[in-house]
């Protein structure tokens, strides 16, 4: 029987290595998202659910996300070769996935502790960028964020910080992203 690698238990902190994947190429510019680097376990794998890893990483303003592909693009990391440059992105969440984050924390006041504890500092009350867009116009696609207070989605306006989460699940030994 093969060890299962990829299975953490509740509150336990992993370093995750780089997996990539890619977006888009436009030019010299290639889009990749990505995970990396530190994430705590909020729900342990179970025979018919999903674990479930989270990496919070802090407020960002809308002037800093660019759509591409249709979906929302941070700049988080870049590697410049000679002809080329790779920008990276850790991949926003649904409104499903991360509203479902939210209630698991909000019913286990330990694991928000745990965050803060591991330098993750969350406001469950506060917004939340989300991967949802909305189409305003014929092919403009316009930025939304989930309100953690009142659980709406809401159309963003204004150059506000919101919150950006990244979620990772596993199952059987393979992360689902």
């Amino acid at each position: 029987m093969t060890a299962n690698t990829n299975n953490w238990s509740l509150g336990e902190i992993t370093v995750i290595p780089k997996l990539e994947r890619f977006l888009k190429k436009s030019g010299r510019n290639t889009y990749n998202q990505y995970v990396n680097s530190r994430y705590m376990c909020i729900r342990e794998e179970s025979s018919n659910k999903c674990g479930i890893l989270i990496k919070v990483l802090g407020k960002t303003t809308p002037r800093h996300i660019k759509i591409h592909k249709g979906e929302p693009f941070s700049k988080d990391e870049i590697e410049e070769q000679f002809y080329t440059t790779t920008l990276f992105s850790y991949p926003y969440p649904t409104m499903r996935k991360l509203d479902e984050v939210l209630n698991i924390l909000r019913t286990s006041p330990k694991l928000v502790n745990l965050l803060e504890e591991a330098s993750m500092h969350i406001n469950l009350d506060s917004t939340f960028w989300v991967r949802d867009t909305k189409r305003t116009f014929l092919f403009q696609k316009k930025l939304q964020y989930l309100d953690g207070y009142t659980g709406e989605l809401c159309l963003s306006s204004s150059n506000q910080p919101r919150y950006r989460v990244s979620i990772i699940y596993f199952f059987k030994g393979e992360l689902i992203w």
